[in-house]
């Protein structure tokens, strides 16, 4: 048995996110400032094996810089891989694309419109494995307001 997982710290100060991911589909970081969205692990491939395969596993610290209005999204693999008609998954790439369509959204209505796109992509029209979405938004760093 194993289990993925992310640890993440977001330190306002220092306007970066560090984080440990041990196997788990990597993190977003959405900028409203340029209308990005890219995982954690575009900033810092740093890694480690999921949790209980290995009796002495490391996970390093990676580090994501933070800017006023991001969005952070943490999610599971059950949001993509997701079997379409054709048996085809959902996948990350497209995760991507829907998500970066949708960057100006706030967290509640960029969900919705996501789950709804992946259950109409899903052969079912709904989700077979267990899905969980947690957003957080950066409204300001250190004292500064965005603007």
């Amino acid at each position: 048995m194993f289990a993925t997982a992310v640890y993440l710290i977001v330190d306002l100060a220092k306007r970066e996110v560090r984080f440990a991911n041990a196997g788990h589909p990597s993190p977003l970081r959405i900028s409203r400032r340029d209308n990005s969205v890219h995982p954690f692990k575009h900033f810092d491939q740093s890694r480690g094996p999921a949790l209980g395969l290995f009796e002495n596993s490391a996970f390093p610290v990676g580090h994501c810089p933070l800017e006023p209005n991001d969005l952070l999204v943490l999610f599971t693999d059950g949001l993509f891989e997701v079997p379409g008609g054709s048996g085809e998954e959902f996948g990350q790439d497209r995760l991507l694309r829907a998500v970066g369509a949708r960057v100006q959204l706030a967290a509640s209505d960029l969900f919705d419109e996501l789950l709804f796109e992946v259950k109409e992509f899903s052969s079912h029209k709904e989700f077979e494995d267990d899905v969980c979405l947690i957003g957080m938004e950066i409204q300001r760093l250190d004292g500064m307001i965005p603007s």
